[in-house]
C-alpha cells in the first residue's frame, strides 16, 4: 500500500469512526464513491489501522439468564 493510500485510509477511518459521519458524507469529503469508502474501511480493519474491541461481558447472573432462556424460549438473555 502506498503512502498516499495509507493517508486516504486514515482519513476515511477517522471521518467515519471518530467523526461519526456516514459513508456518503465521507465519500463526498474524500472525493471517492460510497462503495470505495466501504472498501477502504475494510482495508483499514484488515491492515490494523482500525482495531475494534468490545469490553468483556461479565454476566450479572448466569443462572437468571439461563432461567430466562428456558422460561421464555429465548436464544440468549443478558442480565445487567
Amino acid at each position: 500500500m502506498s503512502r498516499g493510500s495509507d493517508d486516504l485510509v486514515k482519513l476515511v477511518a477517522r471521518l467515519y469512526y471518530i467523526g461519526g459521519l456516514g459513508q456518503s458524507e465521507v465519500a463526498e469529503i474524500a472525493g471517492i464513491s460510497r462503495s470505495q469508502v466501504s472498501r477502504v474501511l475494510t482495508r483499514a480493519r484488515e491492515t490494523g489501522i482500525v482495531r475494534i474491541s468490545v469490553e468483556e461481558y461479565q454476566a450479572g447472573s448466569r443462572e437468571l439468564e439461563d432461567d430466562l432462556v428456558v422460561s421464555f424460549g429465548l436464544k440468549h438473555a443478558i442480565v445487567v
